[in-house]
């Protein structure tokens, strides 16, 4: 189907950051054993941002994606950018493969 083509991948360690055309939501995957590892939906983000009103679904959309500065940067429709730090460890002091990064643990990191 047209509305599930991967619209953007990133690599980082032994993940794949992928998003669909369409979706709001990121998917992480392990790279070797192509196991999801992790959702993020982006649109609670922006709608805590602009608000319900101003968002329209198209312009929700994930644009972009890039991995640099131990972050995931997230460009949308609409013009906002997102900025997702990675954890950089598990509770075992292990690499992460993607670095699945943490979402809401403080406000200022997003």
């Amino acid at each position: 189907k047209k509305e599930n083509q991967v619209r953007h991948m990133c690599w980082h360690n032994d993940g794949v950051w992928v998003s669909i055309r369409l979706d709001t939501t990121l998917r992480l995957y392990h790279a070797k054993t192509r196991q999801q590892l992790q959702y993020l939906d982006i649109e609670p983000f922006i709608t805590r941002m602009l608000g319900t009103s101003n968002l329209g679904l198209s312009l929700v959309r994930i644009s972009s994606l890039e991995i640099a500065c131990n972050r995931l940067w997230i460009g949308t429709g609409n013009g906002v950018i997102l900025s997702v730090p990675f954890s950089n460890t598990d509770s075992s002091n292990k690499k992460l493969p993607g670095q699945i990064v943490r979402v809401g643990s403080r406000t200022e990191d997003l």
